[in-house]
């Protein structure tokens, strides 16, 4: 880092961590917008990024509560209000499992709204690799990844 920007010298934009946040956070809405865009046509209206993101869970095998919040890096208390919402939406079913736990299952319709998620994002996907390249946005999605377990390592995440 320059001391030039550590002494204040620099305006804020001038850190690069700062450009790299503002740029992901721009992407990840632009990305949110056009899934919950399409989504909302296909007629899945109370679908959030959080929902989706609880059911893509989901659909990876985890359907016990306590390790959704492990894997979401949520609460229970959150877990249970979202199963709750979910369960009465219909995307979600429950059944008793092992002990007091549930299993917490996809149902017809939470497969659908993640088969209709799928389809849009397979279209970003499409449009970025013809507009990057497709080694580039691997390479790009790879970069943020090592940049994310750097900053874990180093106790900031």
């Amino acid at each position: 880092m320059s001391t030039e920007f550590t002494r204040g010298a620099a305006p804020l934009m001038a850190s690069q961590t700062l450009q790299l946040v503002q740029h992901a956070n721009q992407v990840s809405q632009a990305v949110q917008s056009e899934v919950s865009k399409h989504l909302q046509e296909k007629g899945h209206s109370t679908m959030t990024s959080s929902a989706l993101a609880f059911l893509s869970v989901l659909e990876g095998g985890v359907t016990c509560g306590s390790d959704i919040a492990r894997h979401l890096g949520v609460s229970r208390q959150m877990v249970a209000k979202t199963v709750k919402e979910l369960k009465s939406a219909g995307y979600i079913a429950q059944q008793n499992a092992f002990g007091k736990q549930k299993e917490i299952l996809l149902t017809q319709q939470g497969d659908q709204v993640l088969n209709d998620a799928k389809q849009v994002l397979a279209v970003i996907d499409k449009t970025l690799s013809q507009s990057l390249g497709s080694k580039h946005l691997f390479a790009t999605n790879e970069t943020l990844k090592k940049l994310s377990f750097v900053l874990e390592m180093s106790g900031m995440s």
